[in-house]
This record gives C-alpha cells, sequence and structure tokens, in this order.
C-alpha cells in the first residue's frame, strides 16, 4: 500500500500498517529533515502516545517532548471569569516530534520517499493499483499499490479524484491561524498550563492560546475564520498588548497556515482510497488541534488497510469498518464540537459566560470541548435542566437559542453513533446536512 504524506496521520497510517504486516511506501514533497515541520499549537496528550505505542510498538517520544503540561485553562476575557482542569499533555517541538515519527516508519521497514510529489491514481480494470507522482531524484515513478491512503493535509490531494470523498471545505469551516513561538522576560504563574481565550474582539469566531514549552518559552497564536475579513497577525499583535506577560518578550519564530474547523468527511473511504488527519477535517472545530485525531485516525486506517490488503481491487465496503470504527467515536466527538462552534461563536462574552453560569453548560463540560474529551454529559438531563431554570432565566432569547443547540447535539450525536452501511449512507447525509443548515452561522462581535 502507499501512504501520500508524511506528516502525523500519515507516519502513524504507515506505521500501523506494517505492524500489521504489509508492504508500506510513504511519501512526502518535504526533503527528510524537514517532515513534520508544521503550524500548530505542538501539543499531543500522554493518553493518545500510550495508546499509539500500545496498538503498533511505538516506543513514545523522545527529543521532542519540551515539557509536560498538567493543566488547561479558558478565559473568558473582558469578564474576570476563567475554568481551568487537569490534564496530560506535552508540550512538543512539531518538527522533530514528525522525526521522531518518520524514523519509527523506517526501523520498522516503511519505504520512505521525501521530495517526492503525488501526480495522480492509476487505474486498472477500473481499480485503483497505484499512484503516479514526481520525485526529485527520478523524475517521474509508479507506485504499485492496491490501496492508496491520503494524508495530504488541507490540500486533499489525492481524495479530489475520488467523487464519494471530494467534497469541498466552505469558507466558515476554515480558519486563518497565526503562530509565533516568544521568549518571555520571565516565568508566568501557567507554565504549566495550556491557556485559551475567548474573546469576540481580539479573536471573533476563533481563539487565542498561549502554550508553554519551557520555562520562558511559549507557543502562542490567533486563529479566526476566514470570512470574517480579520488578518490573524494584527489580532495576535492586539492580544500580545494585552495579555501582560508578553511585556518584553522577543520573537523566535512565526509563520501562519490555514486549517479545516468542522466536522469530517461524510465518508472516509472510496474504492481503493482511505483519508486521514486534515485532508479527511479530523481536527477540533472548537480549538483547531488534531495531533491526537490524526493519530487516532491513522492507527485505524493502517489497520483497516492492512486487513484488506489481500483482496485485488479493493472497494470502499472492504474499507468502512475504519468509517465505522472512527465516526461512532471520534468522528462523534468531533461533530458534536462542530454544533457548539457555530453556537459559542455567535455569542458575546457575557452570553457564555451567563451560560456557564447557569448551569446550562457546566464546568466539566465546556472544558471537554476544549482538550478534546467526549461530551460527557447527559444531554436529555441538560435539556430538563434547562427547562427547570426558565422561571429565573434574563434572557429568553439566549436560553431558547442554548436549548436548541443542546437538542441538535442530541440529534447529531445519535446520528454520528448510528454511522451507517454504505447503502444507508445517502440517507444518512442527507439527515446530516440539513442539520448543520440550520444552524446559525453568524459571528459575534463586540
Amino acid at each position: 500500500m502507499c501512504v501520500v504524506g508524511a506528516g502525523t496521520a500519515g507516519a502513524v497510517a504507515a506505521m500501523s500498517a506494517k505492524a500489521h504486516g504489509v508492504s508500506v511506501a510513504l511519501i512526502d514533497t518535504k526533503p527528510r529533515n524537514q517532515i513534520g515541520n508544521k503550524v500548530c499549537g505542538d501539543t499531543v496528550s500522554c493518553s493518545i502516545i500510550q495508546r499509539l505505542g500500545e496498538l503498533v510498538g511505538f516506543r513514545g517520544l523522545m527529543n521532542s517532548v519540551e515539557r509536560t503540561l498538567t493543566g488547561v485553562e479558558i478565559f473568558l476575557k473582558d469578564t474576570d471569569y476563567s475554568i481551568s482542569t487537569e490534564v496530560e499533555f506535552y508540550s512538543v517541538d512539531r518538527l522533530t516530534l514528525g522525526q521522531e515519527l518518520v524514523a519509527s516508519c523506517e526501523g520498522m521497514g516503511v519505504k520512505i520517499s521525501d521530495g517526492c510529489a503525488f501526480l495522480r491514481p492509476i487505474f486498472a480494470d477500473g481499480v485503483v493499483s497505484g499512484i503516479q507522482a514526481h520525485s526529485h531524484v527520478n523524475g517521474i515513478i509508479e507506485i504499485d499499490a492496491p490501496i492508496v491512503i491520503d494524508a495530504t493535509g488541507l490540500a486533499g490531494r489525492v481524495r479530489k479524484f475520488f467523487p464519494p470523498i471530494s467534497e469541498s471545505l466552505d469558507p466558515y469551516d476554515m480558519w486563518n491561524c497565526y503562530r509565533e513561538i516568544r521568549k518571555l522576560e520571565k516565568e508566568t504563574e501557567l507554565v504549566s498550563s495550556m491557556s485559551y481565550y475567548v474573546d469576540q474582539r481580539l479573536a471573533p469566531g476563533g481563539i487565542s492560546w498561549s502554550f508553554p514549552r519551557s520555562s520562558t518559552n511559549v507557543n502562542a497564536g490567533v486563529c479566526t475564520p476566514s470570512i470574517t475579513g480579520f488578518n490573524p497577525k494584527q489580532l495576535f499583535d492586539k492580544f500580545v498588548v494585552e495579555t501582560s506577560y508578553f511585556t518584553n518578550s522577543k520573537v523566535l519564530e512565526s509563520a501562519a497556515a490555514p486549517e479545516p474547523v468542522r466536522r469530517p468527511l461524510n465518508t472516509l473511504v472510496s474504492d481503493g482510497v482511505m483519508v486521514v488527519g486534515d485532508a479527511a477535517f479530523q481536527t477540533s472545530p472548537i480549538t483547531g488541534g488534531g495531533i491526537d485525531y490524526s493519530i487516532y485516525a491513522g492507527e485505524i486506517a493502517g489497520r483497516v488497510a492492512a486487513q484488506s490488503m489481500s483482496k485485488k481491487g479493493v472497494e470502499a465496503r472492504d474499507l468502512w469498518p475504519y468509517n465505522l470504527e472512527f465516526m461512532r467515536t471520534v468522528g462523534r466527538e468531533i461533530a458534536i464540537q462542530d454544533v457548539f462552534r457555530r453556537f459559542l461563536w455567535s455569542l458575546t462574552n457575557n452570553e457564555v459566560k451567563f451560560i456557564v453560569d447557569n448551569g446550562l453548560l457546566d464546568e466539566h463540560d465546556f472544558i471537554h470541548l476544549y482538550v478534546g474529551g467526549q461530551y460527557s454529559g447527559g444531554i436529555v438531563n441538560i435539556v430538563k435542566k434547562c427547562f427547570r431554570l426558565l422561571p429565573c432565566v434574563t434572557s429568553l432569547p439566549l436560553f431558547f437559542n442554548t436549548l436548541q443547540a443542546l437538542r441538535r447535539v442530541r440529534k447529531v450525536a445519535r446520528l454520528y453513533e448510528n454511522f451507517p452501511e454504505p447503502h444507508d449512507l445517502p440517507e444518512w447525509k442527507l439527515k446530516v446536512s440539513g442539520l448543520f443548515k440550520e444552524m446559525p452561522s453568524r459571528i459575534a462581535r463586540e
């Protein structure tokens, strides 16, 4: 089989398939020493690394870990209100992480071709039989593979050739992100916590963050939907000015990149093809984070691909177990976050505070939206609680909008928990698209 793209999702998919006994070719356009260089928040949960070790034998992170983070705090700016909890995450050097994953692939016997760009799929007798690519060393080459995994990031270069998975990204569902690594003048009290800042003035429809990399180095940035027309670099400059611990800090590096923030592709497979990572929209709609999700998806995809390799002419139904396992678990989680993204970012800071203060969402559930855990509250019980609070609610429109969002969460959760077999997918897609079309897309302005 062939994996196109050696980022986190692609490298893990290659490791997973190889661990299950199949030959794997892994290609990437970047030179070998730059694989893994990507703009992101540079955090990964300790639990997903442990899972990777248990399932595919990954020996764990070594030189990439810069700090172990033990907390997350969400600040509702301009309200003097925050929510915090304990978590276990690693703050990593993203490039070094990528190099460790690729080195693990090499150690397992995966054939890696760097500086190699995917051109098109190859078909034989109407089924996928491999890919054509351009190598900076060998020119045009062909790689035989009955299964191709698209891990090419937001570009989705492979899936564009396959209509069932060629779904486009709505501008509302894409963030423009700007990130800097900064050296602070002195250590902050948040030295072991991931900090998110919810502020419709400084990050309309998006989010600001600051994650410790060391006692004084931080990864910080701003993401905002492309449709807002705001420049995230300019928003970040304001964030720096208004955040006291950035005073006299120095910029060590900076970069910008787009990021998908929506529910996953309606299907992650087509005949002979699977999609993982950003190419499959497997990122958090609340924070834009995707390393954990890409590792989870890559492991499943590689395993399912390996189990299907014995058949010549692999069809979508042969790869469907990947859809079922991912969509009914993490896919459900991402879809729920997408509902809340559309709801939360239509609110002012004070409206968000009102919702938390009045228990419409408790702090535990609010935290889980940001750190990637499944929505833990009983939706039916929360809806009942909303009605009990009705007599003391002072903002009826906000109350009913919250209730409507919770009802939509329940519907979306049930749809993904019952992700269908192939013959029922068209009906399922209609139900999902209908639900999301009903949801608000307004972005509050302060």
